[in-house]
């Protein structure tokens, strides 16, 4: 039904301004459109042209994740290092820059 489709568009945020209209969809949303008649070789070009746009920023999308899931593994491991480190030495005390580096240990911590 033709009144369906239009209510559907319209929840997609898709408005027709002329006939025929080409939609470019990525993962159910709208990222192109063309309203009017196109030649083929126009067409090829407006696809390419989309597509490329789509390809790249998805690699850039991806490599954006990429660096933040690094930067979150790094900080993970620095913080259960000095949490090693922290618990390994808890209750000593270095004195190897003054004293030929030996440890000497708190009482009571």
């Amino acid at each position: 039904n033709n009144s369906n489709l239009q209510v559907e568009m319209l929840l997609q945020g898709v408005r027709v301004q002329g006939l025929p209209t080409l939609l470019l969809y990525n993962n159910g949303s709208p990222v192109a459109s063309h309203s009017g008649a196109i030649t083929q070789n126009d067409l090829e070009d407006w696809l390419e042209e989309n597509l490329v746009r789509m390809q790249e920023e998805f690699e850039q999308q991806s490599i954006s994740e990429a660096v933040k899931s690094k930067l979150a593994e790094e900080s993970k491991d620095d913080e259960e290092e000095d949490g090693a480190n922290v618990g390994s030495k808890r209750g000593f005390v270095s004195f190897a820059s003054q004293f030929d580096g030996d440890d000497y240990m708190l009482a009571g911590i």
